[in-house]
């Protein structure tokens, strides 16, 4: 053989072994690369509208199927948690709990956001391309917006209006295709129809025919990503910020238990094996440790939440708070709330009624009495001194100060039942 045809043959050779040196170079790129993430977040969305377990009833009397039935899907190809709470039911403190992993009142006197990071922080400084899609934005007053606009690059919101979902979803899928492939993403995107308007009578039936459009916006999400090739590599987590009484206003409560038990679904088939369930009670600062456990990304020194996919889960206090308002601590079936200050409420015809006064207390079994109609404290006051003392842990002092937002917000906060 002449000299020429074996240099050939070795070139050939080589080239051939540095094409499969650079595709499984390529490969193990894509398999290394941080997984994206898509959290879908509604307002008012109550847990049975999704899933339902012994201790909750369905507002549409067995009939949760036909509500939401795409999330309940990724509910039922993944992990769900059927005793899951917001910590408030108030949107944006519920949001803290959500993106921190800490206590209401214990974020709100956080001075330096970069010690106690939120999810989206901690995600940009891996790599990742961050996106905030919001329906309303409103509810972020002037001094805590910067806990959720900063660690998003694009934070897209109607800071003094409300916006259709429809639209939120459209501008949340035009990003995720922008930024698709060239880095991990994380796109949060918060709905807000279910919500009760100024000037539209609120019903039952119009908010579960809402909240079936919103499923729908989900499943359009969903399929934007598996249109990219990407649903594979893509966490996707669907949750309520808080739930909502339907019942007549007169007995509702801010911590009461519809306002806050929400459905919470975690869908990864890659780590995740379908029909798993939590049967423990959960709470919104577990979602953080959760996803960062899902990522392969180590934990967060601030986090007071615990990974969900860490073993066995023993069951244990959950704490909630309307800061300045009430507390409210759960133990096994037990539910204590104390009232920091008068519960007032009206009724259809517009009268104030004051449900509880400042310093009560109540008591009530919610596995057995879901709809809190027995307050049980006067029969069980050692039960009572027990709860409130688990509650110090979670417990530190509040500074007011001034948050006077815009005449515009104001207005828009009025409107909706937020100042």
């Amino acid at each position: 053989m002449s000299r020429s045809p074996r240099v050939a043959i070795i070139v050939l050779g080589l080239a051939s072994n540095l094409a499969l040196a650079f595709y499984a170079f390529t490969l193990h790129r894509a398999s290394a690369r941080l997984p994206n993430v898509l959290l879908v977040t509604v307002d008012c969305l109550r847990a049975d509208c999704v899933v339902l377990d012994r201790t909750n009833r369905s507002v549409v009397r067995g009939a949760v199927a036909t509500i939401m039935p795409f999330t309940r899907s990724l509910a039922v190809a993944g992990l769900s948690c059927p005793r899951a709470y917001a910590h408030c039911s108030i949107t944006e403190e519920a949001s803290r709990s959500l993106f921190t992993s800490r206590t209401i009142r214990r974020d709100l006197e956080t001075r330096d956001l970069d010690a106690a990071p939120a999810l989206q922080q901690v995600l940009a400084a891996k790599g990742y391309k961050t996106g905030a899609f919001l329906s309303w934005g409103a509810f972020l007053r002037p001094r805590h917006a910067e806990r959720f606009t900063r660690g998003f690059s694009v934070f897209d919101s109607a800071p003094e209006q409300v916006r259709a979902d429809d639209e939120t979803t459209a501008n949340a899928e035009r990003w995720v295709r922008s930024v698709s492939g060239s880095a991990p993403w994380f796109a949060w995107v918060m709905l807000w129809d279910a919500h009760p308007r100024p000037g539209l009578r609120f019903t039952p039936q119009l908010y579960l025919q809402t909240l079936t459009r919103d499923d729908g916006l989900i499943e359009r999400l969903v399929k934007t990503v598996d249109a990219l090739g990407e649903a594979d590599s893509t966490v996707v987590v669907a949750t309520g910020i808080h739930g909502i009484e339907l019942m007549p206003y007169e007995r509702s409560s801010q911590m009461e238990e519809h306002r806050l038990r929400v459905p919470l679904v975690f869908c990864y088939p890659r780590k995740l094996a379908a029909g798993q369930q939590i049967a423990s009670r959960v709470g919104h600062v577990d979602v953080m440790p959760t996803l960062l456990t899902l990522l392969g990304l180590p934990p967060v020194p601030s986090m007071m939440g615990r990974s969900l996919l860490e073993g066995p889960l023993a069951e244990r206090p959950l704490y909630g708070e309307t800061p300045d308002e009430a507390r409210a601590i759960w133990e096994g079936p037990w539910k204590l709330v104390v009232y920091d200050k008068d519960a007032r409420f009206w009724r259809p015809d517009g009268a104030p009624t004051v449900l509880h006064v400042a310093g009560s207390k109540a008591l009530y079994n919610v596995e057995q009495d879901p709809d809190e109609r027995d307050d049980e404290a006067a029969l069980y006051p050692r039960r009572v001194a027990r709860l409130e003392a688990l509650m110090k842990p979670y417990e530190v002092p509040h500074v007011h100060v001034d948050d006077t937002p815009s005449p515009g917000l104001r207005k828009a906060l009025q409107e909706h039942g937020y100042w």
